[in-house]
């Protein structure tokens, strides 16, 4: 990943990169939790702390060997006691981040669900979103066939259907 000058994001030095060194998987999605860049490679996760070093910003501070399997299931979620990241990782699991762990959340069906999804070479349709409403907080994990909704404070899945559909059009 490349620095771009302040308030200037035309200007980068070919100098001001970093790159996600402890493993040389593929890269496929990039956030932000609080003061923390998450590299989430296919086979690693990689965190850099942002230290406000004037000469490059960022510092690896830990690695955690699970990659990410779909991109568009990652999505941020903020809950009443932190934030946090979930996402589908490479063994067809969901996880969320607690500090640097990656604790399962899916059950047996949903895992199952990812992998025929996988199976059949559609893992790309897999997105994810996050939203709270009246103090409950929930992850949204949805492809053309199903929705399948994890409630953050309860930590049970439900199903989502709009009309005439087996999955939630949102």
């Amino acid at each position: 990943f490349f620095l771009s000058g302040i308030d200037d994001a035309l200007s980068i030095d070919g100098l001001d990169v970093g790159t996600a060194e402890s493993s040389h998987d593929e890269i496929v999605k990039v956030a932000v939790i609080e003061r923390e860049l998450v590299i989430l490679g296919t086979e690693r996760l990689e965190f850099f702390q942002n230290t406000g070093e004037a000469d490059f910003p960022f510092t690896r501070v830990h690695a955690t060997e699970l990659g990410c399997l779909a991109a568009g299931s990652v999505a941020k979620a903020s809950t009443s006691s932190r934030k946090t990241l979930l996402w589908v990782a490479r063994d067809h699991t969901v996880r969320q981040l607690s500090g640097y762990a990656a604790d399962v959340v899916s059950t047996n069906e949903i895992e199952k669900l990812i992998k025929e999804l996988h199976e059949a070479g559609n893992i790309s349709q897999l997105k994810g979103f996050s939203w709270s409403d009246s103090g409950q907080f929930f992850y949204c994990l949805s492809c053309d066939a199903w929705s399948r909704v994890l409630d953050l404070k309860n930590g049970h899945w439900h199903d989502r259907k709009s009309y005439n559909l087996d999955r939630w059009r949102v």
